[in-house]
């Protein structure tokens, strides 16, 4: 089901990403991922009840742990079971943690493949075999989904991904991954096409810790950067060169970053301290969040951080359809605190902000793919059909490109339900 609100350019981002693959023997269903982006104007509730009942869901499989993807899994209940990975299964965790609830699905952890995969890669998920494939994007272990069914059908579920990972090796292999799920006769694609408006290829995030490494060399003051918590590589790619580079200590400062530390210092991460320079502080609040702590500076709160003249704020991050007023907002007033602020390059004009005052760097890269990262995986994965994430606005009109090029028809289920 789809709403009927009337979306136009980045806001056709705005949506429900659940969606159901059932299988044409048994009638059963499965559900990949489980909500809608914070953005919609409508509850997305209902509308995935309505998946669950229609369908008669009882496997749900995540792609990633990124909020738009899990903020309705409060809806299955002791009958569903939930497939994902380790790190996804912490993130799921403290989600309900901080709601005070207890989930009470049943939960199967599985390891994403990283390398090549065989037929005993695959995990049962009702009536179908699925492979799910380690793929990049703004937060780890996110999984493309090979879905078969026992007739010899198959999906892939692309989830939210690009093929540029940290850097060219990282994009090898996905193109190998890829270019393995070619050799399957795949019946039907699920693509990202979000970015696909966007010429050329989604930078690599290498990019990303070179430019706000240039930052901090050249800034004698505190440096705070507000970065979503869930982009693990990049705050611990930042902090590496902060601390080992420049000597700078590292701070953490809000309840997501230090659970973000959490994940980095399981992962072999360390933060040392016994730096005297000015510090790196990580911080919340990148999308004018309210509650976060770049929001509380801007609204004259007390805050651990306290910012100022002679601090330096930069916004690692592009903003979210529908956060445009809050972001704008939370800048024009730090500015007003005497903060030096940077935002992400295009950013100035697309907040409406004032250009004398808020500077501009390269200071964020998104997690999905442009236009070549979607032609690069159709040409790699060679599907007979193809349902676009995004069936609006830029996105769907540069996505008919695309396929018309390739003969690739185009499918677009109004009730996000393929039968394979």
């Amino acid at each position: 089901m789809r709403t009927t609100d009337d979306f136009s350019g980045e806001n056709d981002a705005d949506g429900i990403t659940s969606f159901v693959y059932k299988d044409s023997a048994s009638g059963e269903g499965v559900m990949v991922d489980c909500g809608g982006s914070p953005a919609m104007k409508c509850d997305p509730d209902p509308i995935i009840n309505e998946f669950l009942e229609t369908h008669k869901i009882e496997h749900v499989v995540l792609s990633h742990a990124h909020l738009d993807h899990i903020r309705s899994l409060h809806l299955l209940g002791k009958g569903h079971v939930l497939h994902m990975s380790q790190l996804a299964s912490r993130y799921v965790h403290r989600e309900f943690k901080r709601y005070g609830k207890e989930p009470c699905f049943k939960e199967r952890i599985f390891t994403p493949v990283e390398e090549c995969f065989t037929a005993k890669d695959h995990l049962v998920v009702g009536p179908f075999k699925v492979v799910p494939l380690l793929v990049p994007h703004s937060i780890s272990e996110s999984c493309m989904l090979l879905i078969m069914n026992s007739k010899g059908r198959s999906a892939l579920h692309q989830g939210d991904a690009k093929l540029k990972g940290m850097d060219w090796e990282e994009e090898v292999k996905v193109r190998k991954r890829m270019a393995l799920i070619g050799e399957f006769p795949v019946d039907v694609m699920h693509v990202d096409n979000l970015n696909c408006h966007r010429s050329g290829f989604t930078p690599e995030e290498s990019g990303v810790c070179g430019g706000l490494a240039k930052i901090i060399e050249s800034t004698e003051g505190r440096i705070v950067i507000g970065v979503f918590a869930s982009n693990l590589r990049r705050i611990k790619a930042v902090a590496s060169v902060a601390s080992k580079l420049y000597r700078r200590r590292v701070e953490f400062v809000g309840t997501g970053m230090r659970f973000a530390k959490e994940l980095l210092k399981e992962q072999g991460a360390r933060f040392p301290y016994r730096y005297n320079a000015a510090p790196v502080v990580f911080t919340s609040g990148c999308q004018g969040e309210q509650d976060s702590i770049l929001w509380r500076e801007a609204q004259g709160e007390e805050t651990p951080l306290g910012l100022g003249k002679g601090d330096t704020v930069i916004f690692s991050s592009h903003k979210i359809p529908g956060n445009e007023r809050y972001i704008a907002d939370t800048v024009n007033s730090l500015v007003a605190k005497g903060c030096r602020v940077i935002v992400n390059n295009g950013e100035v004009r697309s907040l409406r902000l004032d250009p004398d005052q808020v500077e501009e760097a390269f200071t964020h890269v998104s997690g999905h793919g442009q236009r070549q990262d979607v032609e690069t995986a159709l040409d790699l994965v060679r599907p007979k059909a193809v349902i676009p994430s995004i069936r609006r606005g830029p996105q769907i009109r540069a996505f008919r490109e695309i396929c018309a090029a390739r003969n690739i028809k185009i499918l677009e289920p109004e009730d996000n339900c393929y039968v394979l």
